[in-house]
């Protein structure tokens, strides 16, 4: 998903509906002066870059802010939270009931040319690093 704030944006303190997933974020288009844009999580305050991600658990509480003259663009993608059994278990279950629940399955189904309708699988993400620096050259 993109988040997308207008200039004066300001999206007020509040934490995220589940315990059970974390949330990064890649700066696409930060506008400049970066100083009047950002999110707190909690104390800590960041401050996008374009092509540097940042993880956090949207369980905190968070805000975020635009208060440049330009459109601020960010890609967000939430990832399951690593967690010990019985917890990962009954956090992947969770997280399947919500995205699948038995009264709208049949939008978790996909439509294959020459298939029957199949579920589709939840796919599995790893979390390496809080900053991960995307726009670095790699020689």
């Amino acid at each position: 998903m993109f988040s997308i704030f207008e200039p004066g944006k300001h999206l007020p303190p509040h934490r995220g509906p589940y315990n059970g997933v974390l949330r990064l974020h890649l700066g696409l288009i930060v506008p400049e002066p970066r100083e009047q844009l950002g999110i707190r999580v909690e104390k800590d305050i960041y401050r996008w870059k374009e092509g540097e991600a940042v993880v956090f658990d949207d369980a905190y509480e968070h805000e975020a802010w635009n208060y440049t003259p330009q459109t601020r663009a960010v890609l967000f993608v939430d990832f399951r939270k690593p967690l010990r059994f019985p917890a990962n278990f009954l956090n992947w279950l969770l997280l399947h009931l919500a995205v699948c629940p038995p009264s709208s399955a049949r939008a978790c189904t996909t439509r294959r040319p020459g298939r029957r309708n199949s579920t589709r699988k939840p796919r599995r993400y790893g979390i390496a690093a809080t900053r991960l620096d995307l726009a670095a050259d790699h020689a």
